[in-house]
């Protein structure tokens, strides 16, 4: 369930220092359409200035999609995101990279039943 954060997720986050994304079963509190049709939900744990700030102003959570489709190479700078995915955005901010981004997908983490971390990407 989103708000609630399993303490071997806490540390996880404590130590991490690479893009993050936990997968949650349950997305309580949400828009029906935020999650996955099984009802799960991503959420993105970020380590860059911009959007922290960002997140702070807005004081709400922000909802994005990864943009690439099925089988298809992750997008590592704007160039390489297709049209059509900004075509479809509300809005769309071009942040510079710096150091602390990291042009490879998020590692993704979700707790099994045992409440076991199990990666589902590296």
């Amino acid at each position: 369930m989103v708000g609630y954060c399993n303490p071997r997720i806490e540390t996880v986050l404590a130590y991490h220092r690479r893009p993050l994304t936990v997968v949650y079963d349950q997305m309580r509190g949400l828009a029906h359409n935020v999650g996955a049709a099984d009802g799960s939900v991503a959420v993105r744990v970020v380590h860059n200035a911009f959007l922290t700030e960002l997140f702070k102003l807005f004081d709400k959570p922000l909802v994005a999609t990864l943009p690439v489709r099925p089988n298809e190479p992750y997008p590592v700078h704007f160039g390489e995101i297709s049209s059509d995915f900004l075509q479809a955005a509300d809005f769309v901010v071009v942040a510079q990279n710096n150091k602390e981004d990291n042009p490879e997908p998020s590692v993704m983490i979700q707790l099994d039943q045992n409440d076991e971390i199990v990666y589902l990407r590296h």
